[in-house]
């Protein structure tokens, strides 16, 4: 990336996450301390993936990461990939699900009020048999 810079950390935690479940899977969260920008930072990088769970689970192993650049307290293990937004993320798309469910719901209001102005009440019941029909055809003569 244009904006990061690789340092090294050390792994001071590694434990299944009970709590959360990633594709079926509880992940291993990995909670690392490295320097950056004159400081000592503790981040955590979360992972399904038995080759990063090998490398990085034991406690005082070195780990590569990628340290962003302008804001050093983000960082992320060399060659994952870190959603910055995390479950935040997932609540943007709830309004908009909100938002199709009320336009749903005034449309369908909107039709329904649309029919009973018009005289109409809406569909009529069907005719109970041929000669029900024609008997009220023979009404609107």
């Amino acid at each position: 990336d244009l904006h990061t810079r690789r340092v090294h950390g050390t792994v001071t935690a590694a434990a299944i996450d009970e709590h959360v479940r990633i594709n079926r899977k509880h992940p291993l969260r990995i909670t690392y301390t490295y320097r950056a920008a004159g400081k000592t930072h503790v981040d955590d990088h979360a992972t399904t993936d038995p080759d990063y769970q090998a490398a990085y689970g034991t406690v005082g192993v070195d780990v590569p990461l990628e340290v962003d650049s302008e804001r050093p307290e983000r960082s992320r293990i060399e060659g994952t990939r870190h959603s910055f937004f995390g479950y935040g993320g997932a609540l943007t798309l709830f309004f908009p699900a909100v938002g199709v469910a009320v336009l749903l719901g005034a449309a369908y209001t909107w039709i329904k009020e649309s029919r009973s102005a018009a005289g109409g009440g809406g569909t009529a019941p069907p005719a109970s048999s041929h000669r029900a029909r024609e008997r009220r055809d023979d009404r609107r003569k």
